[in-house]
């Protein structure tokens, strides 16, 4: 859905009793083409940039369609230098103990598959009969993607483990586990559902037995995360240092079938 379908806007009227609100709501995408679009002197675009709360999607693909709506470079960088200043702060990594070790997986690495991916906002007949889903129309909109890392070997899964997991309510497709990474595509309310790989996911595991890892795409549908399809990678021990293990996640053609590959490294 395009930045261009949201350059209408409403006659020009006295504001109506929540226009105070409204100005005090975060700015989206939508918010810069419309002042771009109104006229709005440039350096008061970027002052509302620089003071406001924003929910910006500053993707390559809409940046894209910032700059084809008009929206200049500069109003962009403000745009991008906004987002990160109010993103929430990093933790620093945690030390590792003497039995525990960093794993890292390296996502879709060297261009080996797309980096965005995306889905419906609401599963078909197909896909609700394919989900499991129930019949509710309202329990079948698809409100969110995350991709997620977990060990599935018995002596790593933690007691009462679906109350420790955002898969912990999917019944019929996840296997007990550990959840060792789990990244949301944060998808803003009424948006396509979509998910921006990070580079590489992380976590510490256990360094003296080996681990039987997943790597997985789930879906929040409803009011639950439904897992979507998974790459195995069994009996793999990480070792300190260790170069990072290698995950491909595709579609496989449009909807919601993914490849996903696990593999350790070469």
């Amino acid at each position: 859905m395009g930045l261009t379908l949201a350059l209408w806007a409403s006659g020009s009227g006295t504001a109506g009793p929540d226009a105070a609100t409204v100005s005090e709501a975060p700015l989206t995408n939508e918010d810069i083409v419309r002042m771009v679009a109104s006229g709005t002197p440039e350096p008061e675009i970027r002052e509302a940039i620089r003071t406001r709360k924003e929910t910006f999607d500053l993707t390559d693909e809409m940046v894209d369609e910032l700059k084809l709506a008009g929206v200049s470079a500069g109003t962009v960088a403000a745009m991008v230098k906004r987002h990160a200043e109010l993103a929430p702060p990093v933790a620093p990594p945690e030390r590792e103990s003497p039995d525990r070790v960093r794993l890292v997986v390296s996502l879709n690495a060297r261009g080996s598959g797309s980096r965005t991916l995306k889905v419906p906002a609401w599963a078909n007949e197909d896909a609700k009969a394919a989900l499991r889903l129930p019949k509710e129309t309202d329990q079948r909109e698809v409100k969110d993607l995350a991709v997620f890392l977990s060990c599935t070997t018995a002596e790593h899964v933690p007691e009462l483990w679906r109350s420790k997991s955002p898969l912990g309510r999917d019944m019929s497709f996840v296997a007990r586990h550990q959840m060792l990474a789990f990244v949301p595509g944060d998808t803003p309310v009424g948006k396509e559902p979509r998910l921006v790989l990070p580079a590489q996911l992380e976590a510490e595991v256990d360094g003296e037995e080996p681990h039987d890892f997943v790597l997985g795409i789930a879906a929040r549908i409803g009011d639950r995360w439904i897992q979507l399809g998974a790459g195995v990678l069994k009996k793999t021990a990480i070792t300190p240092g260790q170069k990072p293990l290698l995950g491909r996640i595709d579609h496989v053609g449009k909807g919601f079938s993914f490849k996903i590959e696990l593999s350790a490294p070469r």
